[in-house]
């Protein structure tokens, strides 16, 4: 919401949830939207996807992040397969920011944010950190991490959340 109200024109997304993407589609009215998961959108011949998306100014993202979340079993979680809610596929929920880079790889947008939880610069977790960067760079972007507090942005919450914004080279 926060780019509609900058001024941007929200192009797609990519959601494996069905009543997420019923209520993005709602409040987006995307031109290209895809129900399905990221791995599987990126298995998409890139001639089957229409144009725009390979000129994107900017490719935002929020891969399932409960595997890194301090709360909980964490390390446990880690490579397993699982159900991040109801309805969904199994899948491993801690790749999936692998993926979401190989979909920035793909559609090459000018610059990629991908917000997750603080867990993650944390313990072993920041070995994660450490891959991020090198599969950003290994796409062809520099990438810088941040660590923000929505209550300083504005959010009526007090919730430290990781930022990843990666530029092309």
């Amino acid at each position: 919401m926060g780019y509609k109200l900058a001024g941007f024109n929200v192009l797609g997304g990519i959601e494996i949830d069905p009543e997420m993407m019923e209520i993005y589609r709602a409040n987006h009215r995307p031109k290209h939207s895809y129900l399905m998961g990221v791995e599987e959108f990126n298995k998409i011949p890139n001639e089957e996807l229409p144009a725009p998306l390979f000129s994107l100014d900017i490719l935002d993202g929020s891969p399932p992040c409960s595997s890194f979340s301090t709360a909980g079993d964490r390390e446990k979680k880690w490579g397993k397969r699982s159900k991040f809610r109801e309805g969904q596929a199994e899948q491993v929920l801690d790749d999936l920011f692998f993926h979401f880079i190989a979909t920035a790889n793909k559609l090459k947008p000018r610059v990629v944010i991908a917000e997750n939880v603080k867990g993650l610069v944390t313990g072993k977790a920041r070995g994660y950190v450490r891959e991020i960067f090198r599969s950003f760079e290994g796409a062809g972007y520099n990438c810088q991490l941040f660590v923000l507090n929505a209550c300083r942005m504005g959010v009526p919450q007090a919730r430290e959340r990781t930022f990843f914004v990666a530029h092309k080279e």
